[in-house]
């Protein structure tokens, strides 16, 4: 979605509202996912985070900042987080994301903040407005 500046303080201000209290969380990635364009980490997290997500949606809902996308589950969530972009990768490519998938291993670790920040679809112009830790 896009959002006016407005909307960014508004959303500072819901954040500032929602997240004290909240308790810190342990982010799991279990596996590499091969994308048409891109390799992304897929995992999951303590339930401390389905509940700061369904009150951060709650109150970001009431005064209509509304998430556009649709999810597959409301109420279960799961990270995928891209860190590598390609165009036509090769099969030994391919093959290798595979193997890497299959025998790599992730440590857990915390999550003890949370920041709202502005940035383009590519994470350029970035603005982190505030930070909030967890508890």
């Amino acid at each position: 979605p896009h959002f006016s500046p407005s909307d960014v303080q508004t959303a500072r201000k819901v954040f500032q509202e929602t997240i004290p209290g909240h308790k810190k969380f342990r982010a799991f990635f279990y596996r590499l996912i091969f994308f048409p364009n891109n390799i992304g980490l897929v995992g999951t997290t303590d339930p401390e985070f389905d509940d700061l997500y369904l009150d951060l949606e709650k109150n970001l809902n009431a005064v209509q900042l509304i998430d556009d996308k649709k999810y597959a589950n409301s109420s279960h969530f799961f990270a995928a987080i891209t860190f590598v972009r390609h165009l036509n990768p090769s099969e030994k490519y391919k093959e290798k994301v595979a193997e890497l998938s299959r025998t790599i291993t992730f440590d857990p670790y915390w999550v003890d903040s949370i920041s709202l920040v502005t940035c383009n679809a590519i994470f350029k112009k970035r603005t982190i407005v505030e930070t909030w830790h967890l508890e």
